[in-house]
């Protein structure tokens, strides 16, 4: 089973008050364990070494898991970080290198040293995109990463939105970019940007646009990330919102507009919630073929006895559902029939698709009756196939869901006795 584990960063925990005294490491793990967050982030170059070394029985008292994000600023200076990272027994390594050769073709070398170091040390590491380090730019990342396919990558997207000073909408060809770097990312950091702001405050109403934005990239990135994994590897996302002075937006007090703290768990939260993916018809054998879901067709076992070359066009045409009605028994306590008075319902369908029933029939909240057709033309063979199988299917995908459908509910908005179907799935799915 896939986990998700989302961690705080300390330097994040960093008030800069012009007048207050800095928390201290006590207060600010304990507080990083009082928010749930399964870790937290420390941020280090190799001459800080001692000075977090300190730090570490507070992640063992408090129960955190440890990210470190290193900042070598010479090819030398990344082992011992890497060793320190492994006396904390940290989950990875993101590698923020100060070493920026202009030409990517120059990097290659480094990034090969780097990534052989770690190996020796036992140390997973990931390159950082980040402003003013090796990735300091899209294009730079996207021709070194197509270099070094083992080259895997933390996104933070927020410096390339700056870097590249998108605009709204995201163009395809930018969209396209993005996802191929979160296609190579094992780990996600939390801070919204727009164009001009390296983090802005996610509450205020300017900035609903990009919070939509990087919302959808995160989705995407941990989607793809689920599917490339085996099914007990570990998801971390890291809510990265940075002091005063050089992230957080401050009045002419040096104060804060905002309150990264409860942002931040704002951003834990969007990433636990998950959200509800509803795919009709072919969609679902793209879901299955991306190993999102396994469903249980039954297959048409076709033999054509009797047939010649020209009766053989007409033989499959038969096979297709053009369009017919038929009968299924609903349970009307699941929230996906919330508002159906009857205890059957009258289902428009025009695909073959067929679903095996779950064994537990708590997980068939509407299922065809044993007698299903009511109007139109079905071949026998669809119709057996058809019998007590399932429109409809709920899978949880982490702390998201699917929810799959055989045909469309909506079709040409003619057929309304099942348009509820859809507004039930988007409204109440946290509720199943």
């Amino acid at each position: 089973m896939h986990k998700l584990e989302v961690y705080q960063s300390l330097w994040g925990m960093e008030q800069r008050h012009p007048i207050k005294k800095e928390p201290s490491d006590e207060h600010n793990f304990k507080k990083i364990k009082g928010g749930k967050f399964a870790g937290a982030t420390i941020d280090l170059a190799a001459n800080e070494i001692e000075v977090f070394r300190k730090k570490k029985h507070h992640f063992i008292e408090n129960g955190l898991g440890c990210m470190v994000n290193a900042f070598p600023y010479s090819k030398e200076e990344l082992l011992p970080l890497l060793k320190l990272a492994k006396e904390f027994d940290a989950c990875f390594v993101n590698i923020i290198g100060g070493v920026m050769p202009i030409d990517y073709k120059d990097a290659i070398p480094l990034v090969y040293d780097w990534m052989e170091e770690a190996d020796k040390e036992g140390v997973k590491i990931l390159f950082e995109t980040h402003r003013d380090s090796l990735l300091n730019d899209l294009y730079y990342t996207l021709q070194l990463i197509e270099e070094v396919p083992e080259m895997r990558l933390t996104a933070d997207l927020s410096h390339f939105v700056v870097d590249r000073e998108m605009w709204t909408p995201i163009s395809s060809l930018d969209q396209e970019y993005i996802q191929t770097i979160l296609n190579r990312s094992d780990c996600f950091q939390g801070r919204v940007a727009s164009r001009g702001q390296v983090q802005v405050q996610i509450s205020f109403p300017q900035h609903k646009e990009w919070v939509g934005i990087f919302k959808g990239w995160w989705r995407y990135g941990l989607e793809q990330w689920y599917k490339r994994q085996k099914e007990d590897s570990t998801a971390r996302f890291l809510c990265e919102l940075g002091p005063p002075t050089s992230y957080a937006i401050t009045d002419a007090n040096q104060l804060e507009l905002s309150d990264r703290w409860e942002e931040a768990l704002i951003i834990k939260k969007w990433i636990e919630d998950g959200g509800t993916l509803v795919a009709y018809k072919n969609s679902l054998k793209w879901i299955e073929k991306n190993d999102l879901v396994k469903y249980n067709f039954k297959e048409a076992n076709r033999t054509a006895e009797n047939i010649n070359f020209e009766q053989k066009r007409d033989y499959f045409g038969a096979q297709a559902i053009g369009g017919a009605i038929f009968n299924a028994s609903i349970d009307r306590t699941h929230p996906i029939n919330f508002g159906f008075k009857n205890n059957t319902i009258s289902l428009f369908r025009n695909s073959t698709l067929f679903i095996e029933a779950d064994k537990d029939s708590y997980n068939n909240p509407i299922r065809y009756s044993e007698k299903p057709l009511l109007s139109g033309y079905i071949s026998e063979n669809n119709l057996n196939n058809l019998k007590s199988t399932v429109p409809l299917k709920i899978n949880k995908l982490n702390k998201g869901k699917i929810i799959s459908i055989t045909d469309n509910t909506n079709f040409r908005a003619f057929w309304y006795g099942t348009n509820k179907l859809l507004v039930n799935a988007i409204y109440f799915s946290d509720q199943f």
